[in-house]
């Protein structure tokens, strides 16, 4: 078995709690912060060694728990306000264009 090689890819605000990733087509990817309430995207940093800086795409009234591509460029993310209402909420996240 060769070695692995591990690089890290991105780097997030303290006391991040990221829950759930998708990939992109374009090699970037999509990843929740739970206690955060935000989603984030992480540019392609194609073979590079260097940590990409994630983007913030928003920030959430709700724990963000799950996010899955439904369609291409096309997300789903999961919602939830499990400790006090126990209410949850889909949201949908278009990143066409």
């Amino acid at each position: 078995m060769e070695t692995a090689t591990l690089h890290t890819v991105a780097e997030f605000p303290e006391h991040s709690f990221l829950e759930n990733l998708a990939v992109r087509s374009d090699n970037s990817i999509v990843v929740t912060s739970l206690n955060h309430k935000q989603l984030w995207l992480i540019p392609a940093s194609g073979a590079t060694d260097t940590p990409v800086e994630p983007i913030l795409l928003h920030t959430y009234d709700h724990l963000v728990t799950a996010v899955v591509e439904t369609e291409p460029d096309v997300f789903h993310v999961a919602l939830s306000d499990g400790y006090t209402t126990h209410a949850s909420y889909l949201s949908r996240v278009d990143l066409r264009g």
